[in-house]
């Protein structure tokens, strides 16, 4: 009778340890990783409400971070977007730490210690300032010349941080001559920024800036050079004659005449207009002397007056036939 001999068990005990081994560090990496999680940290933003309005943040952070300790299962369950809030509501001037209470969804995870940051706060100041205007670009008019920039509001009133407000030196806003036909120029409507004395825009961020008014209407006035240029007389005849009469053809002595002003004015005017000729009462010719009526930015014509004619004849009816 032939004896079996059962050899595999004593052939696999080298893998049979081999895995166990492995098992037991596997195990051990699994486990300490729960039992040690490595802390995360996420941004949180910062709400500040409380704040008294005689006082103001000097440049605020706008987020801190948090470090938050807890099983990689735990850390998926925070959201992305996180607000903390720091409660101003006793707050006072100079600087000083404020807890920040995180929204539930740290706070029920982390375990580490509420976060403060360090805030500083001063007194508001007020000023009043007039509003200046400046310029950028070129009218495409090169002729042109830019002699008003009118603005509405003529001041603005500037609230902030004290030391802020010490380099608020000017506000200013500009016109962009680019947007501007100088024979129609019309009102802008532009941003009001604040300069310190060397000319460098100020961030509004900085010491809670405020305005009571953001923007303001500026209106330019160009003229230019004095050209010349010939005009057709225009007669204005007011009036009538009287009854039984009737203006059969009038003229004006000379039809034309030389007229002086900025190159803007002149462009847009082909006639130029007299002074009122009145036929009130008129039964028979008569000739008139009249100025001529100067348009914006025309400066003076040659002649200054013209002579109009002005011949009446009666007005002649049919005979009724019986």
């Amino acid at each position: 009778m032939i004896e079996e001999r059962d050899d595999a068990p004593k052939a696999n005990m080298p893998i049979l340890i081999m895995s166990l081994f492995l098992s037991i560090i596997l195990w051990g990496v699994v486990y300490a990783q729960n039992a040690n999680p490595n802390p995360k940290e996420f941004e949180v933003s910062l709400s500040m409400p409380g704040l008294s309005p005689q006082l103001a943040l000097l440049n605020p952070p706008k987020s801190i971070q948090v470090a938050v300790v807890a099983s990689p299962e735990r850390l998926k369950l925070i959201p992305s977007q996180l607000v903390g809030q720091v409660n101003l509501a006793h707050a006072h001037g100079g600087k000083a730490y404020y807890s920040v209470a995180l929204p539930l969804s740290i706070k029920d995870i982390a375990v580490e210690n509420t976060p403060s940051v360090q805030l500083s706060i001063e007194p508001v100041v007020y000023r009043t300032l007039p509003v200046q205007s400046g310029t950028r670009g070129k009218v495409s008019d090169k002729t042109a010349i830019l002699t008003e920039r009118n603005v509405m509001p003529k001041t603005v009133t500037v609230s902030g941080a004290e030391s802020i407000m010490k380099s608020v030196a000017e506000a200013r806003v500009t016109l962009d001559l680019a947007q501007e036909d100088p024979a129609h120029p019309t009102p802008q409507l532009q941003d009001i920024f604040l300069y310190d004395a060397s000319g460098h825009q100020i961030s509004e961020e900085r010491g809670d800036l405020k305005k009571d008014s953001y923007q303001a209407e500026v209106t330019p006035t160009f003229t230019s050079p004095l050209q010349e240029k010939t005009a057709i007389v225009l007669v204005k005849l007011v009036g009538q004659a009287n009854r039984g009469y009737a203006v059969t053809n009038y003229e004006a002595a000379p039809t034309a005449v030389t007229i002086r002003g900025s190159s803007i004015a002149l462009a847009r005017l082909s006639q130029i207009e007299t002074g009122p000729v009145d036929l009130k009462g008129l039964t028979k010719d008569k000739q008139f002397t009249t100025t001529l009526v100067l348009p914006p930015g025309v400066n003076s014509t040659t002649p200054s007056k013209v002579k109009v004619r002005v011949t009446v004849r009666p007005v002649i009816t049919n005979p009724t036939t019986p």
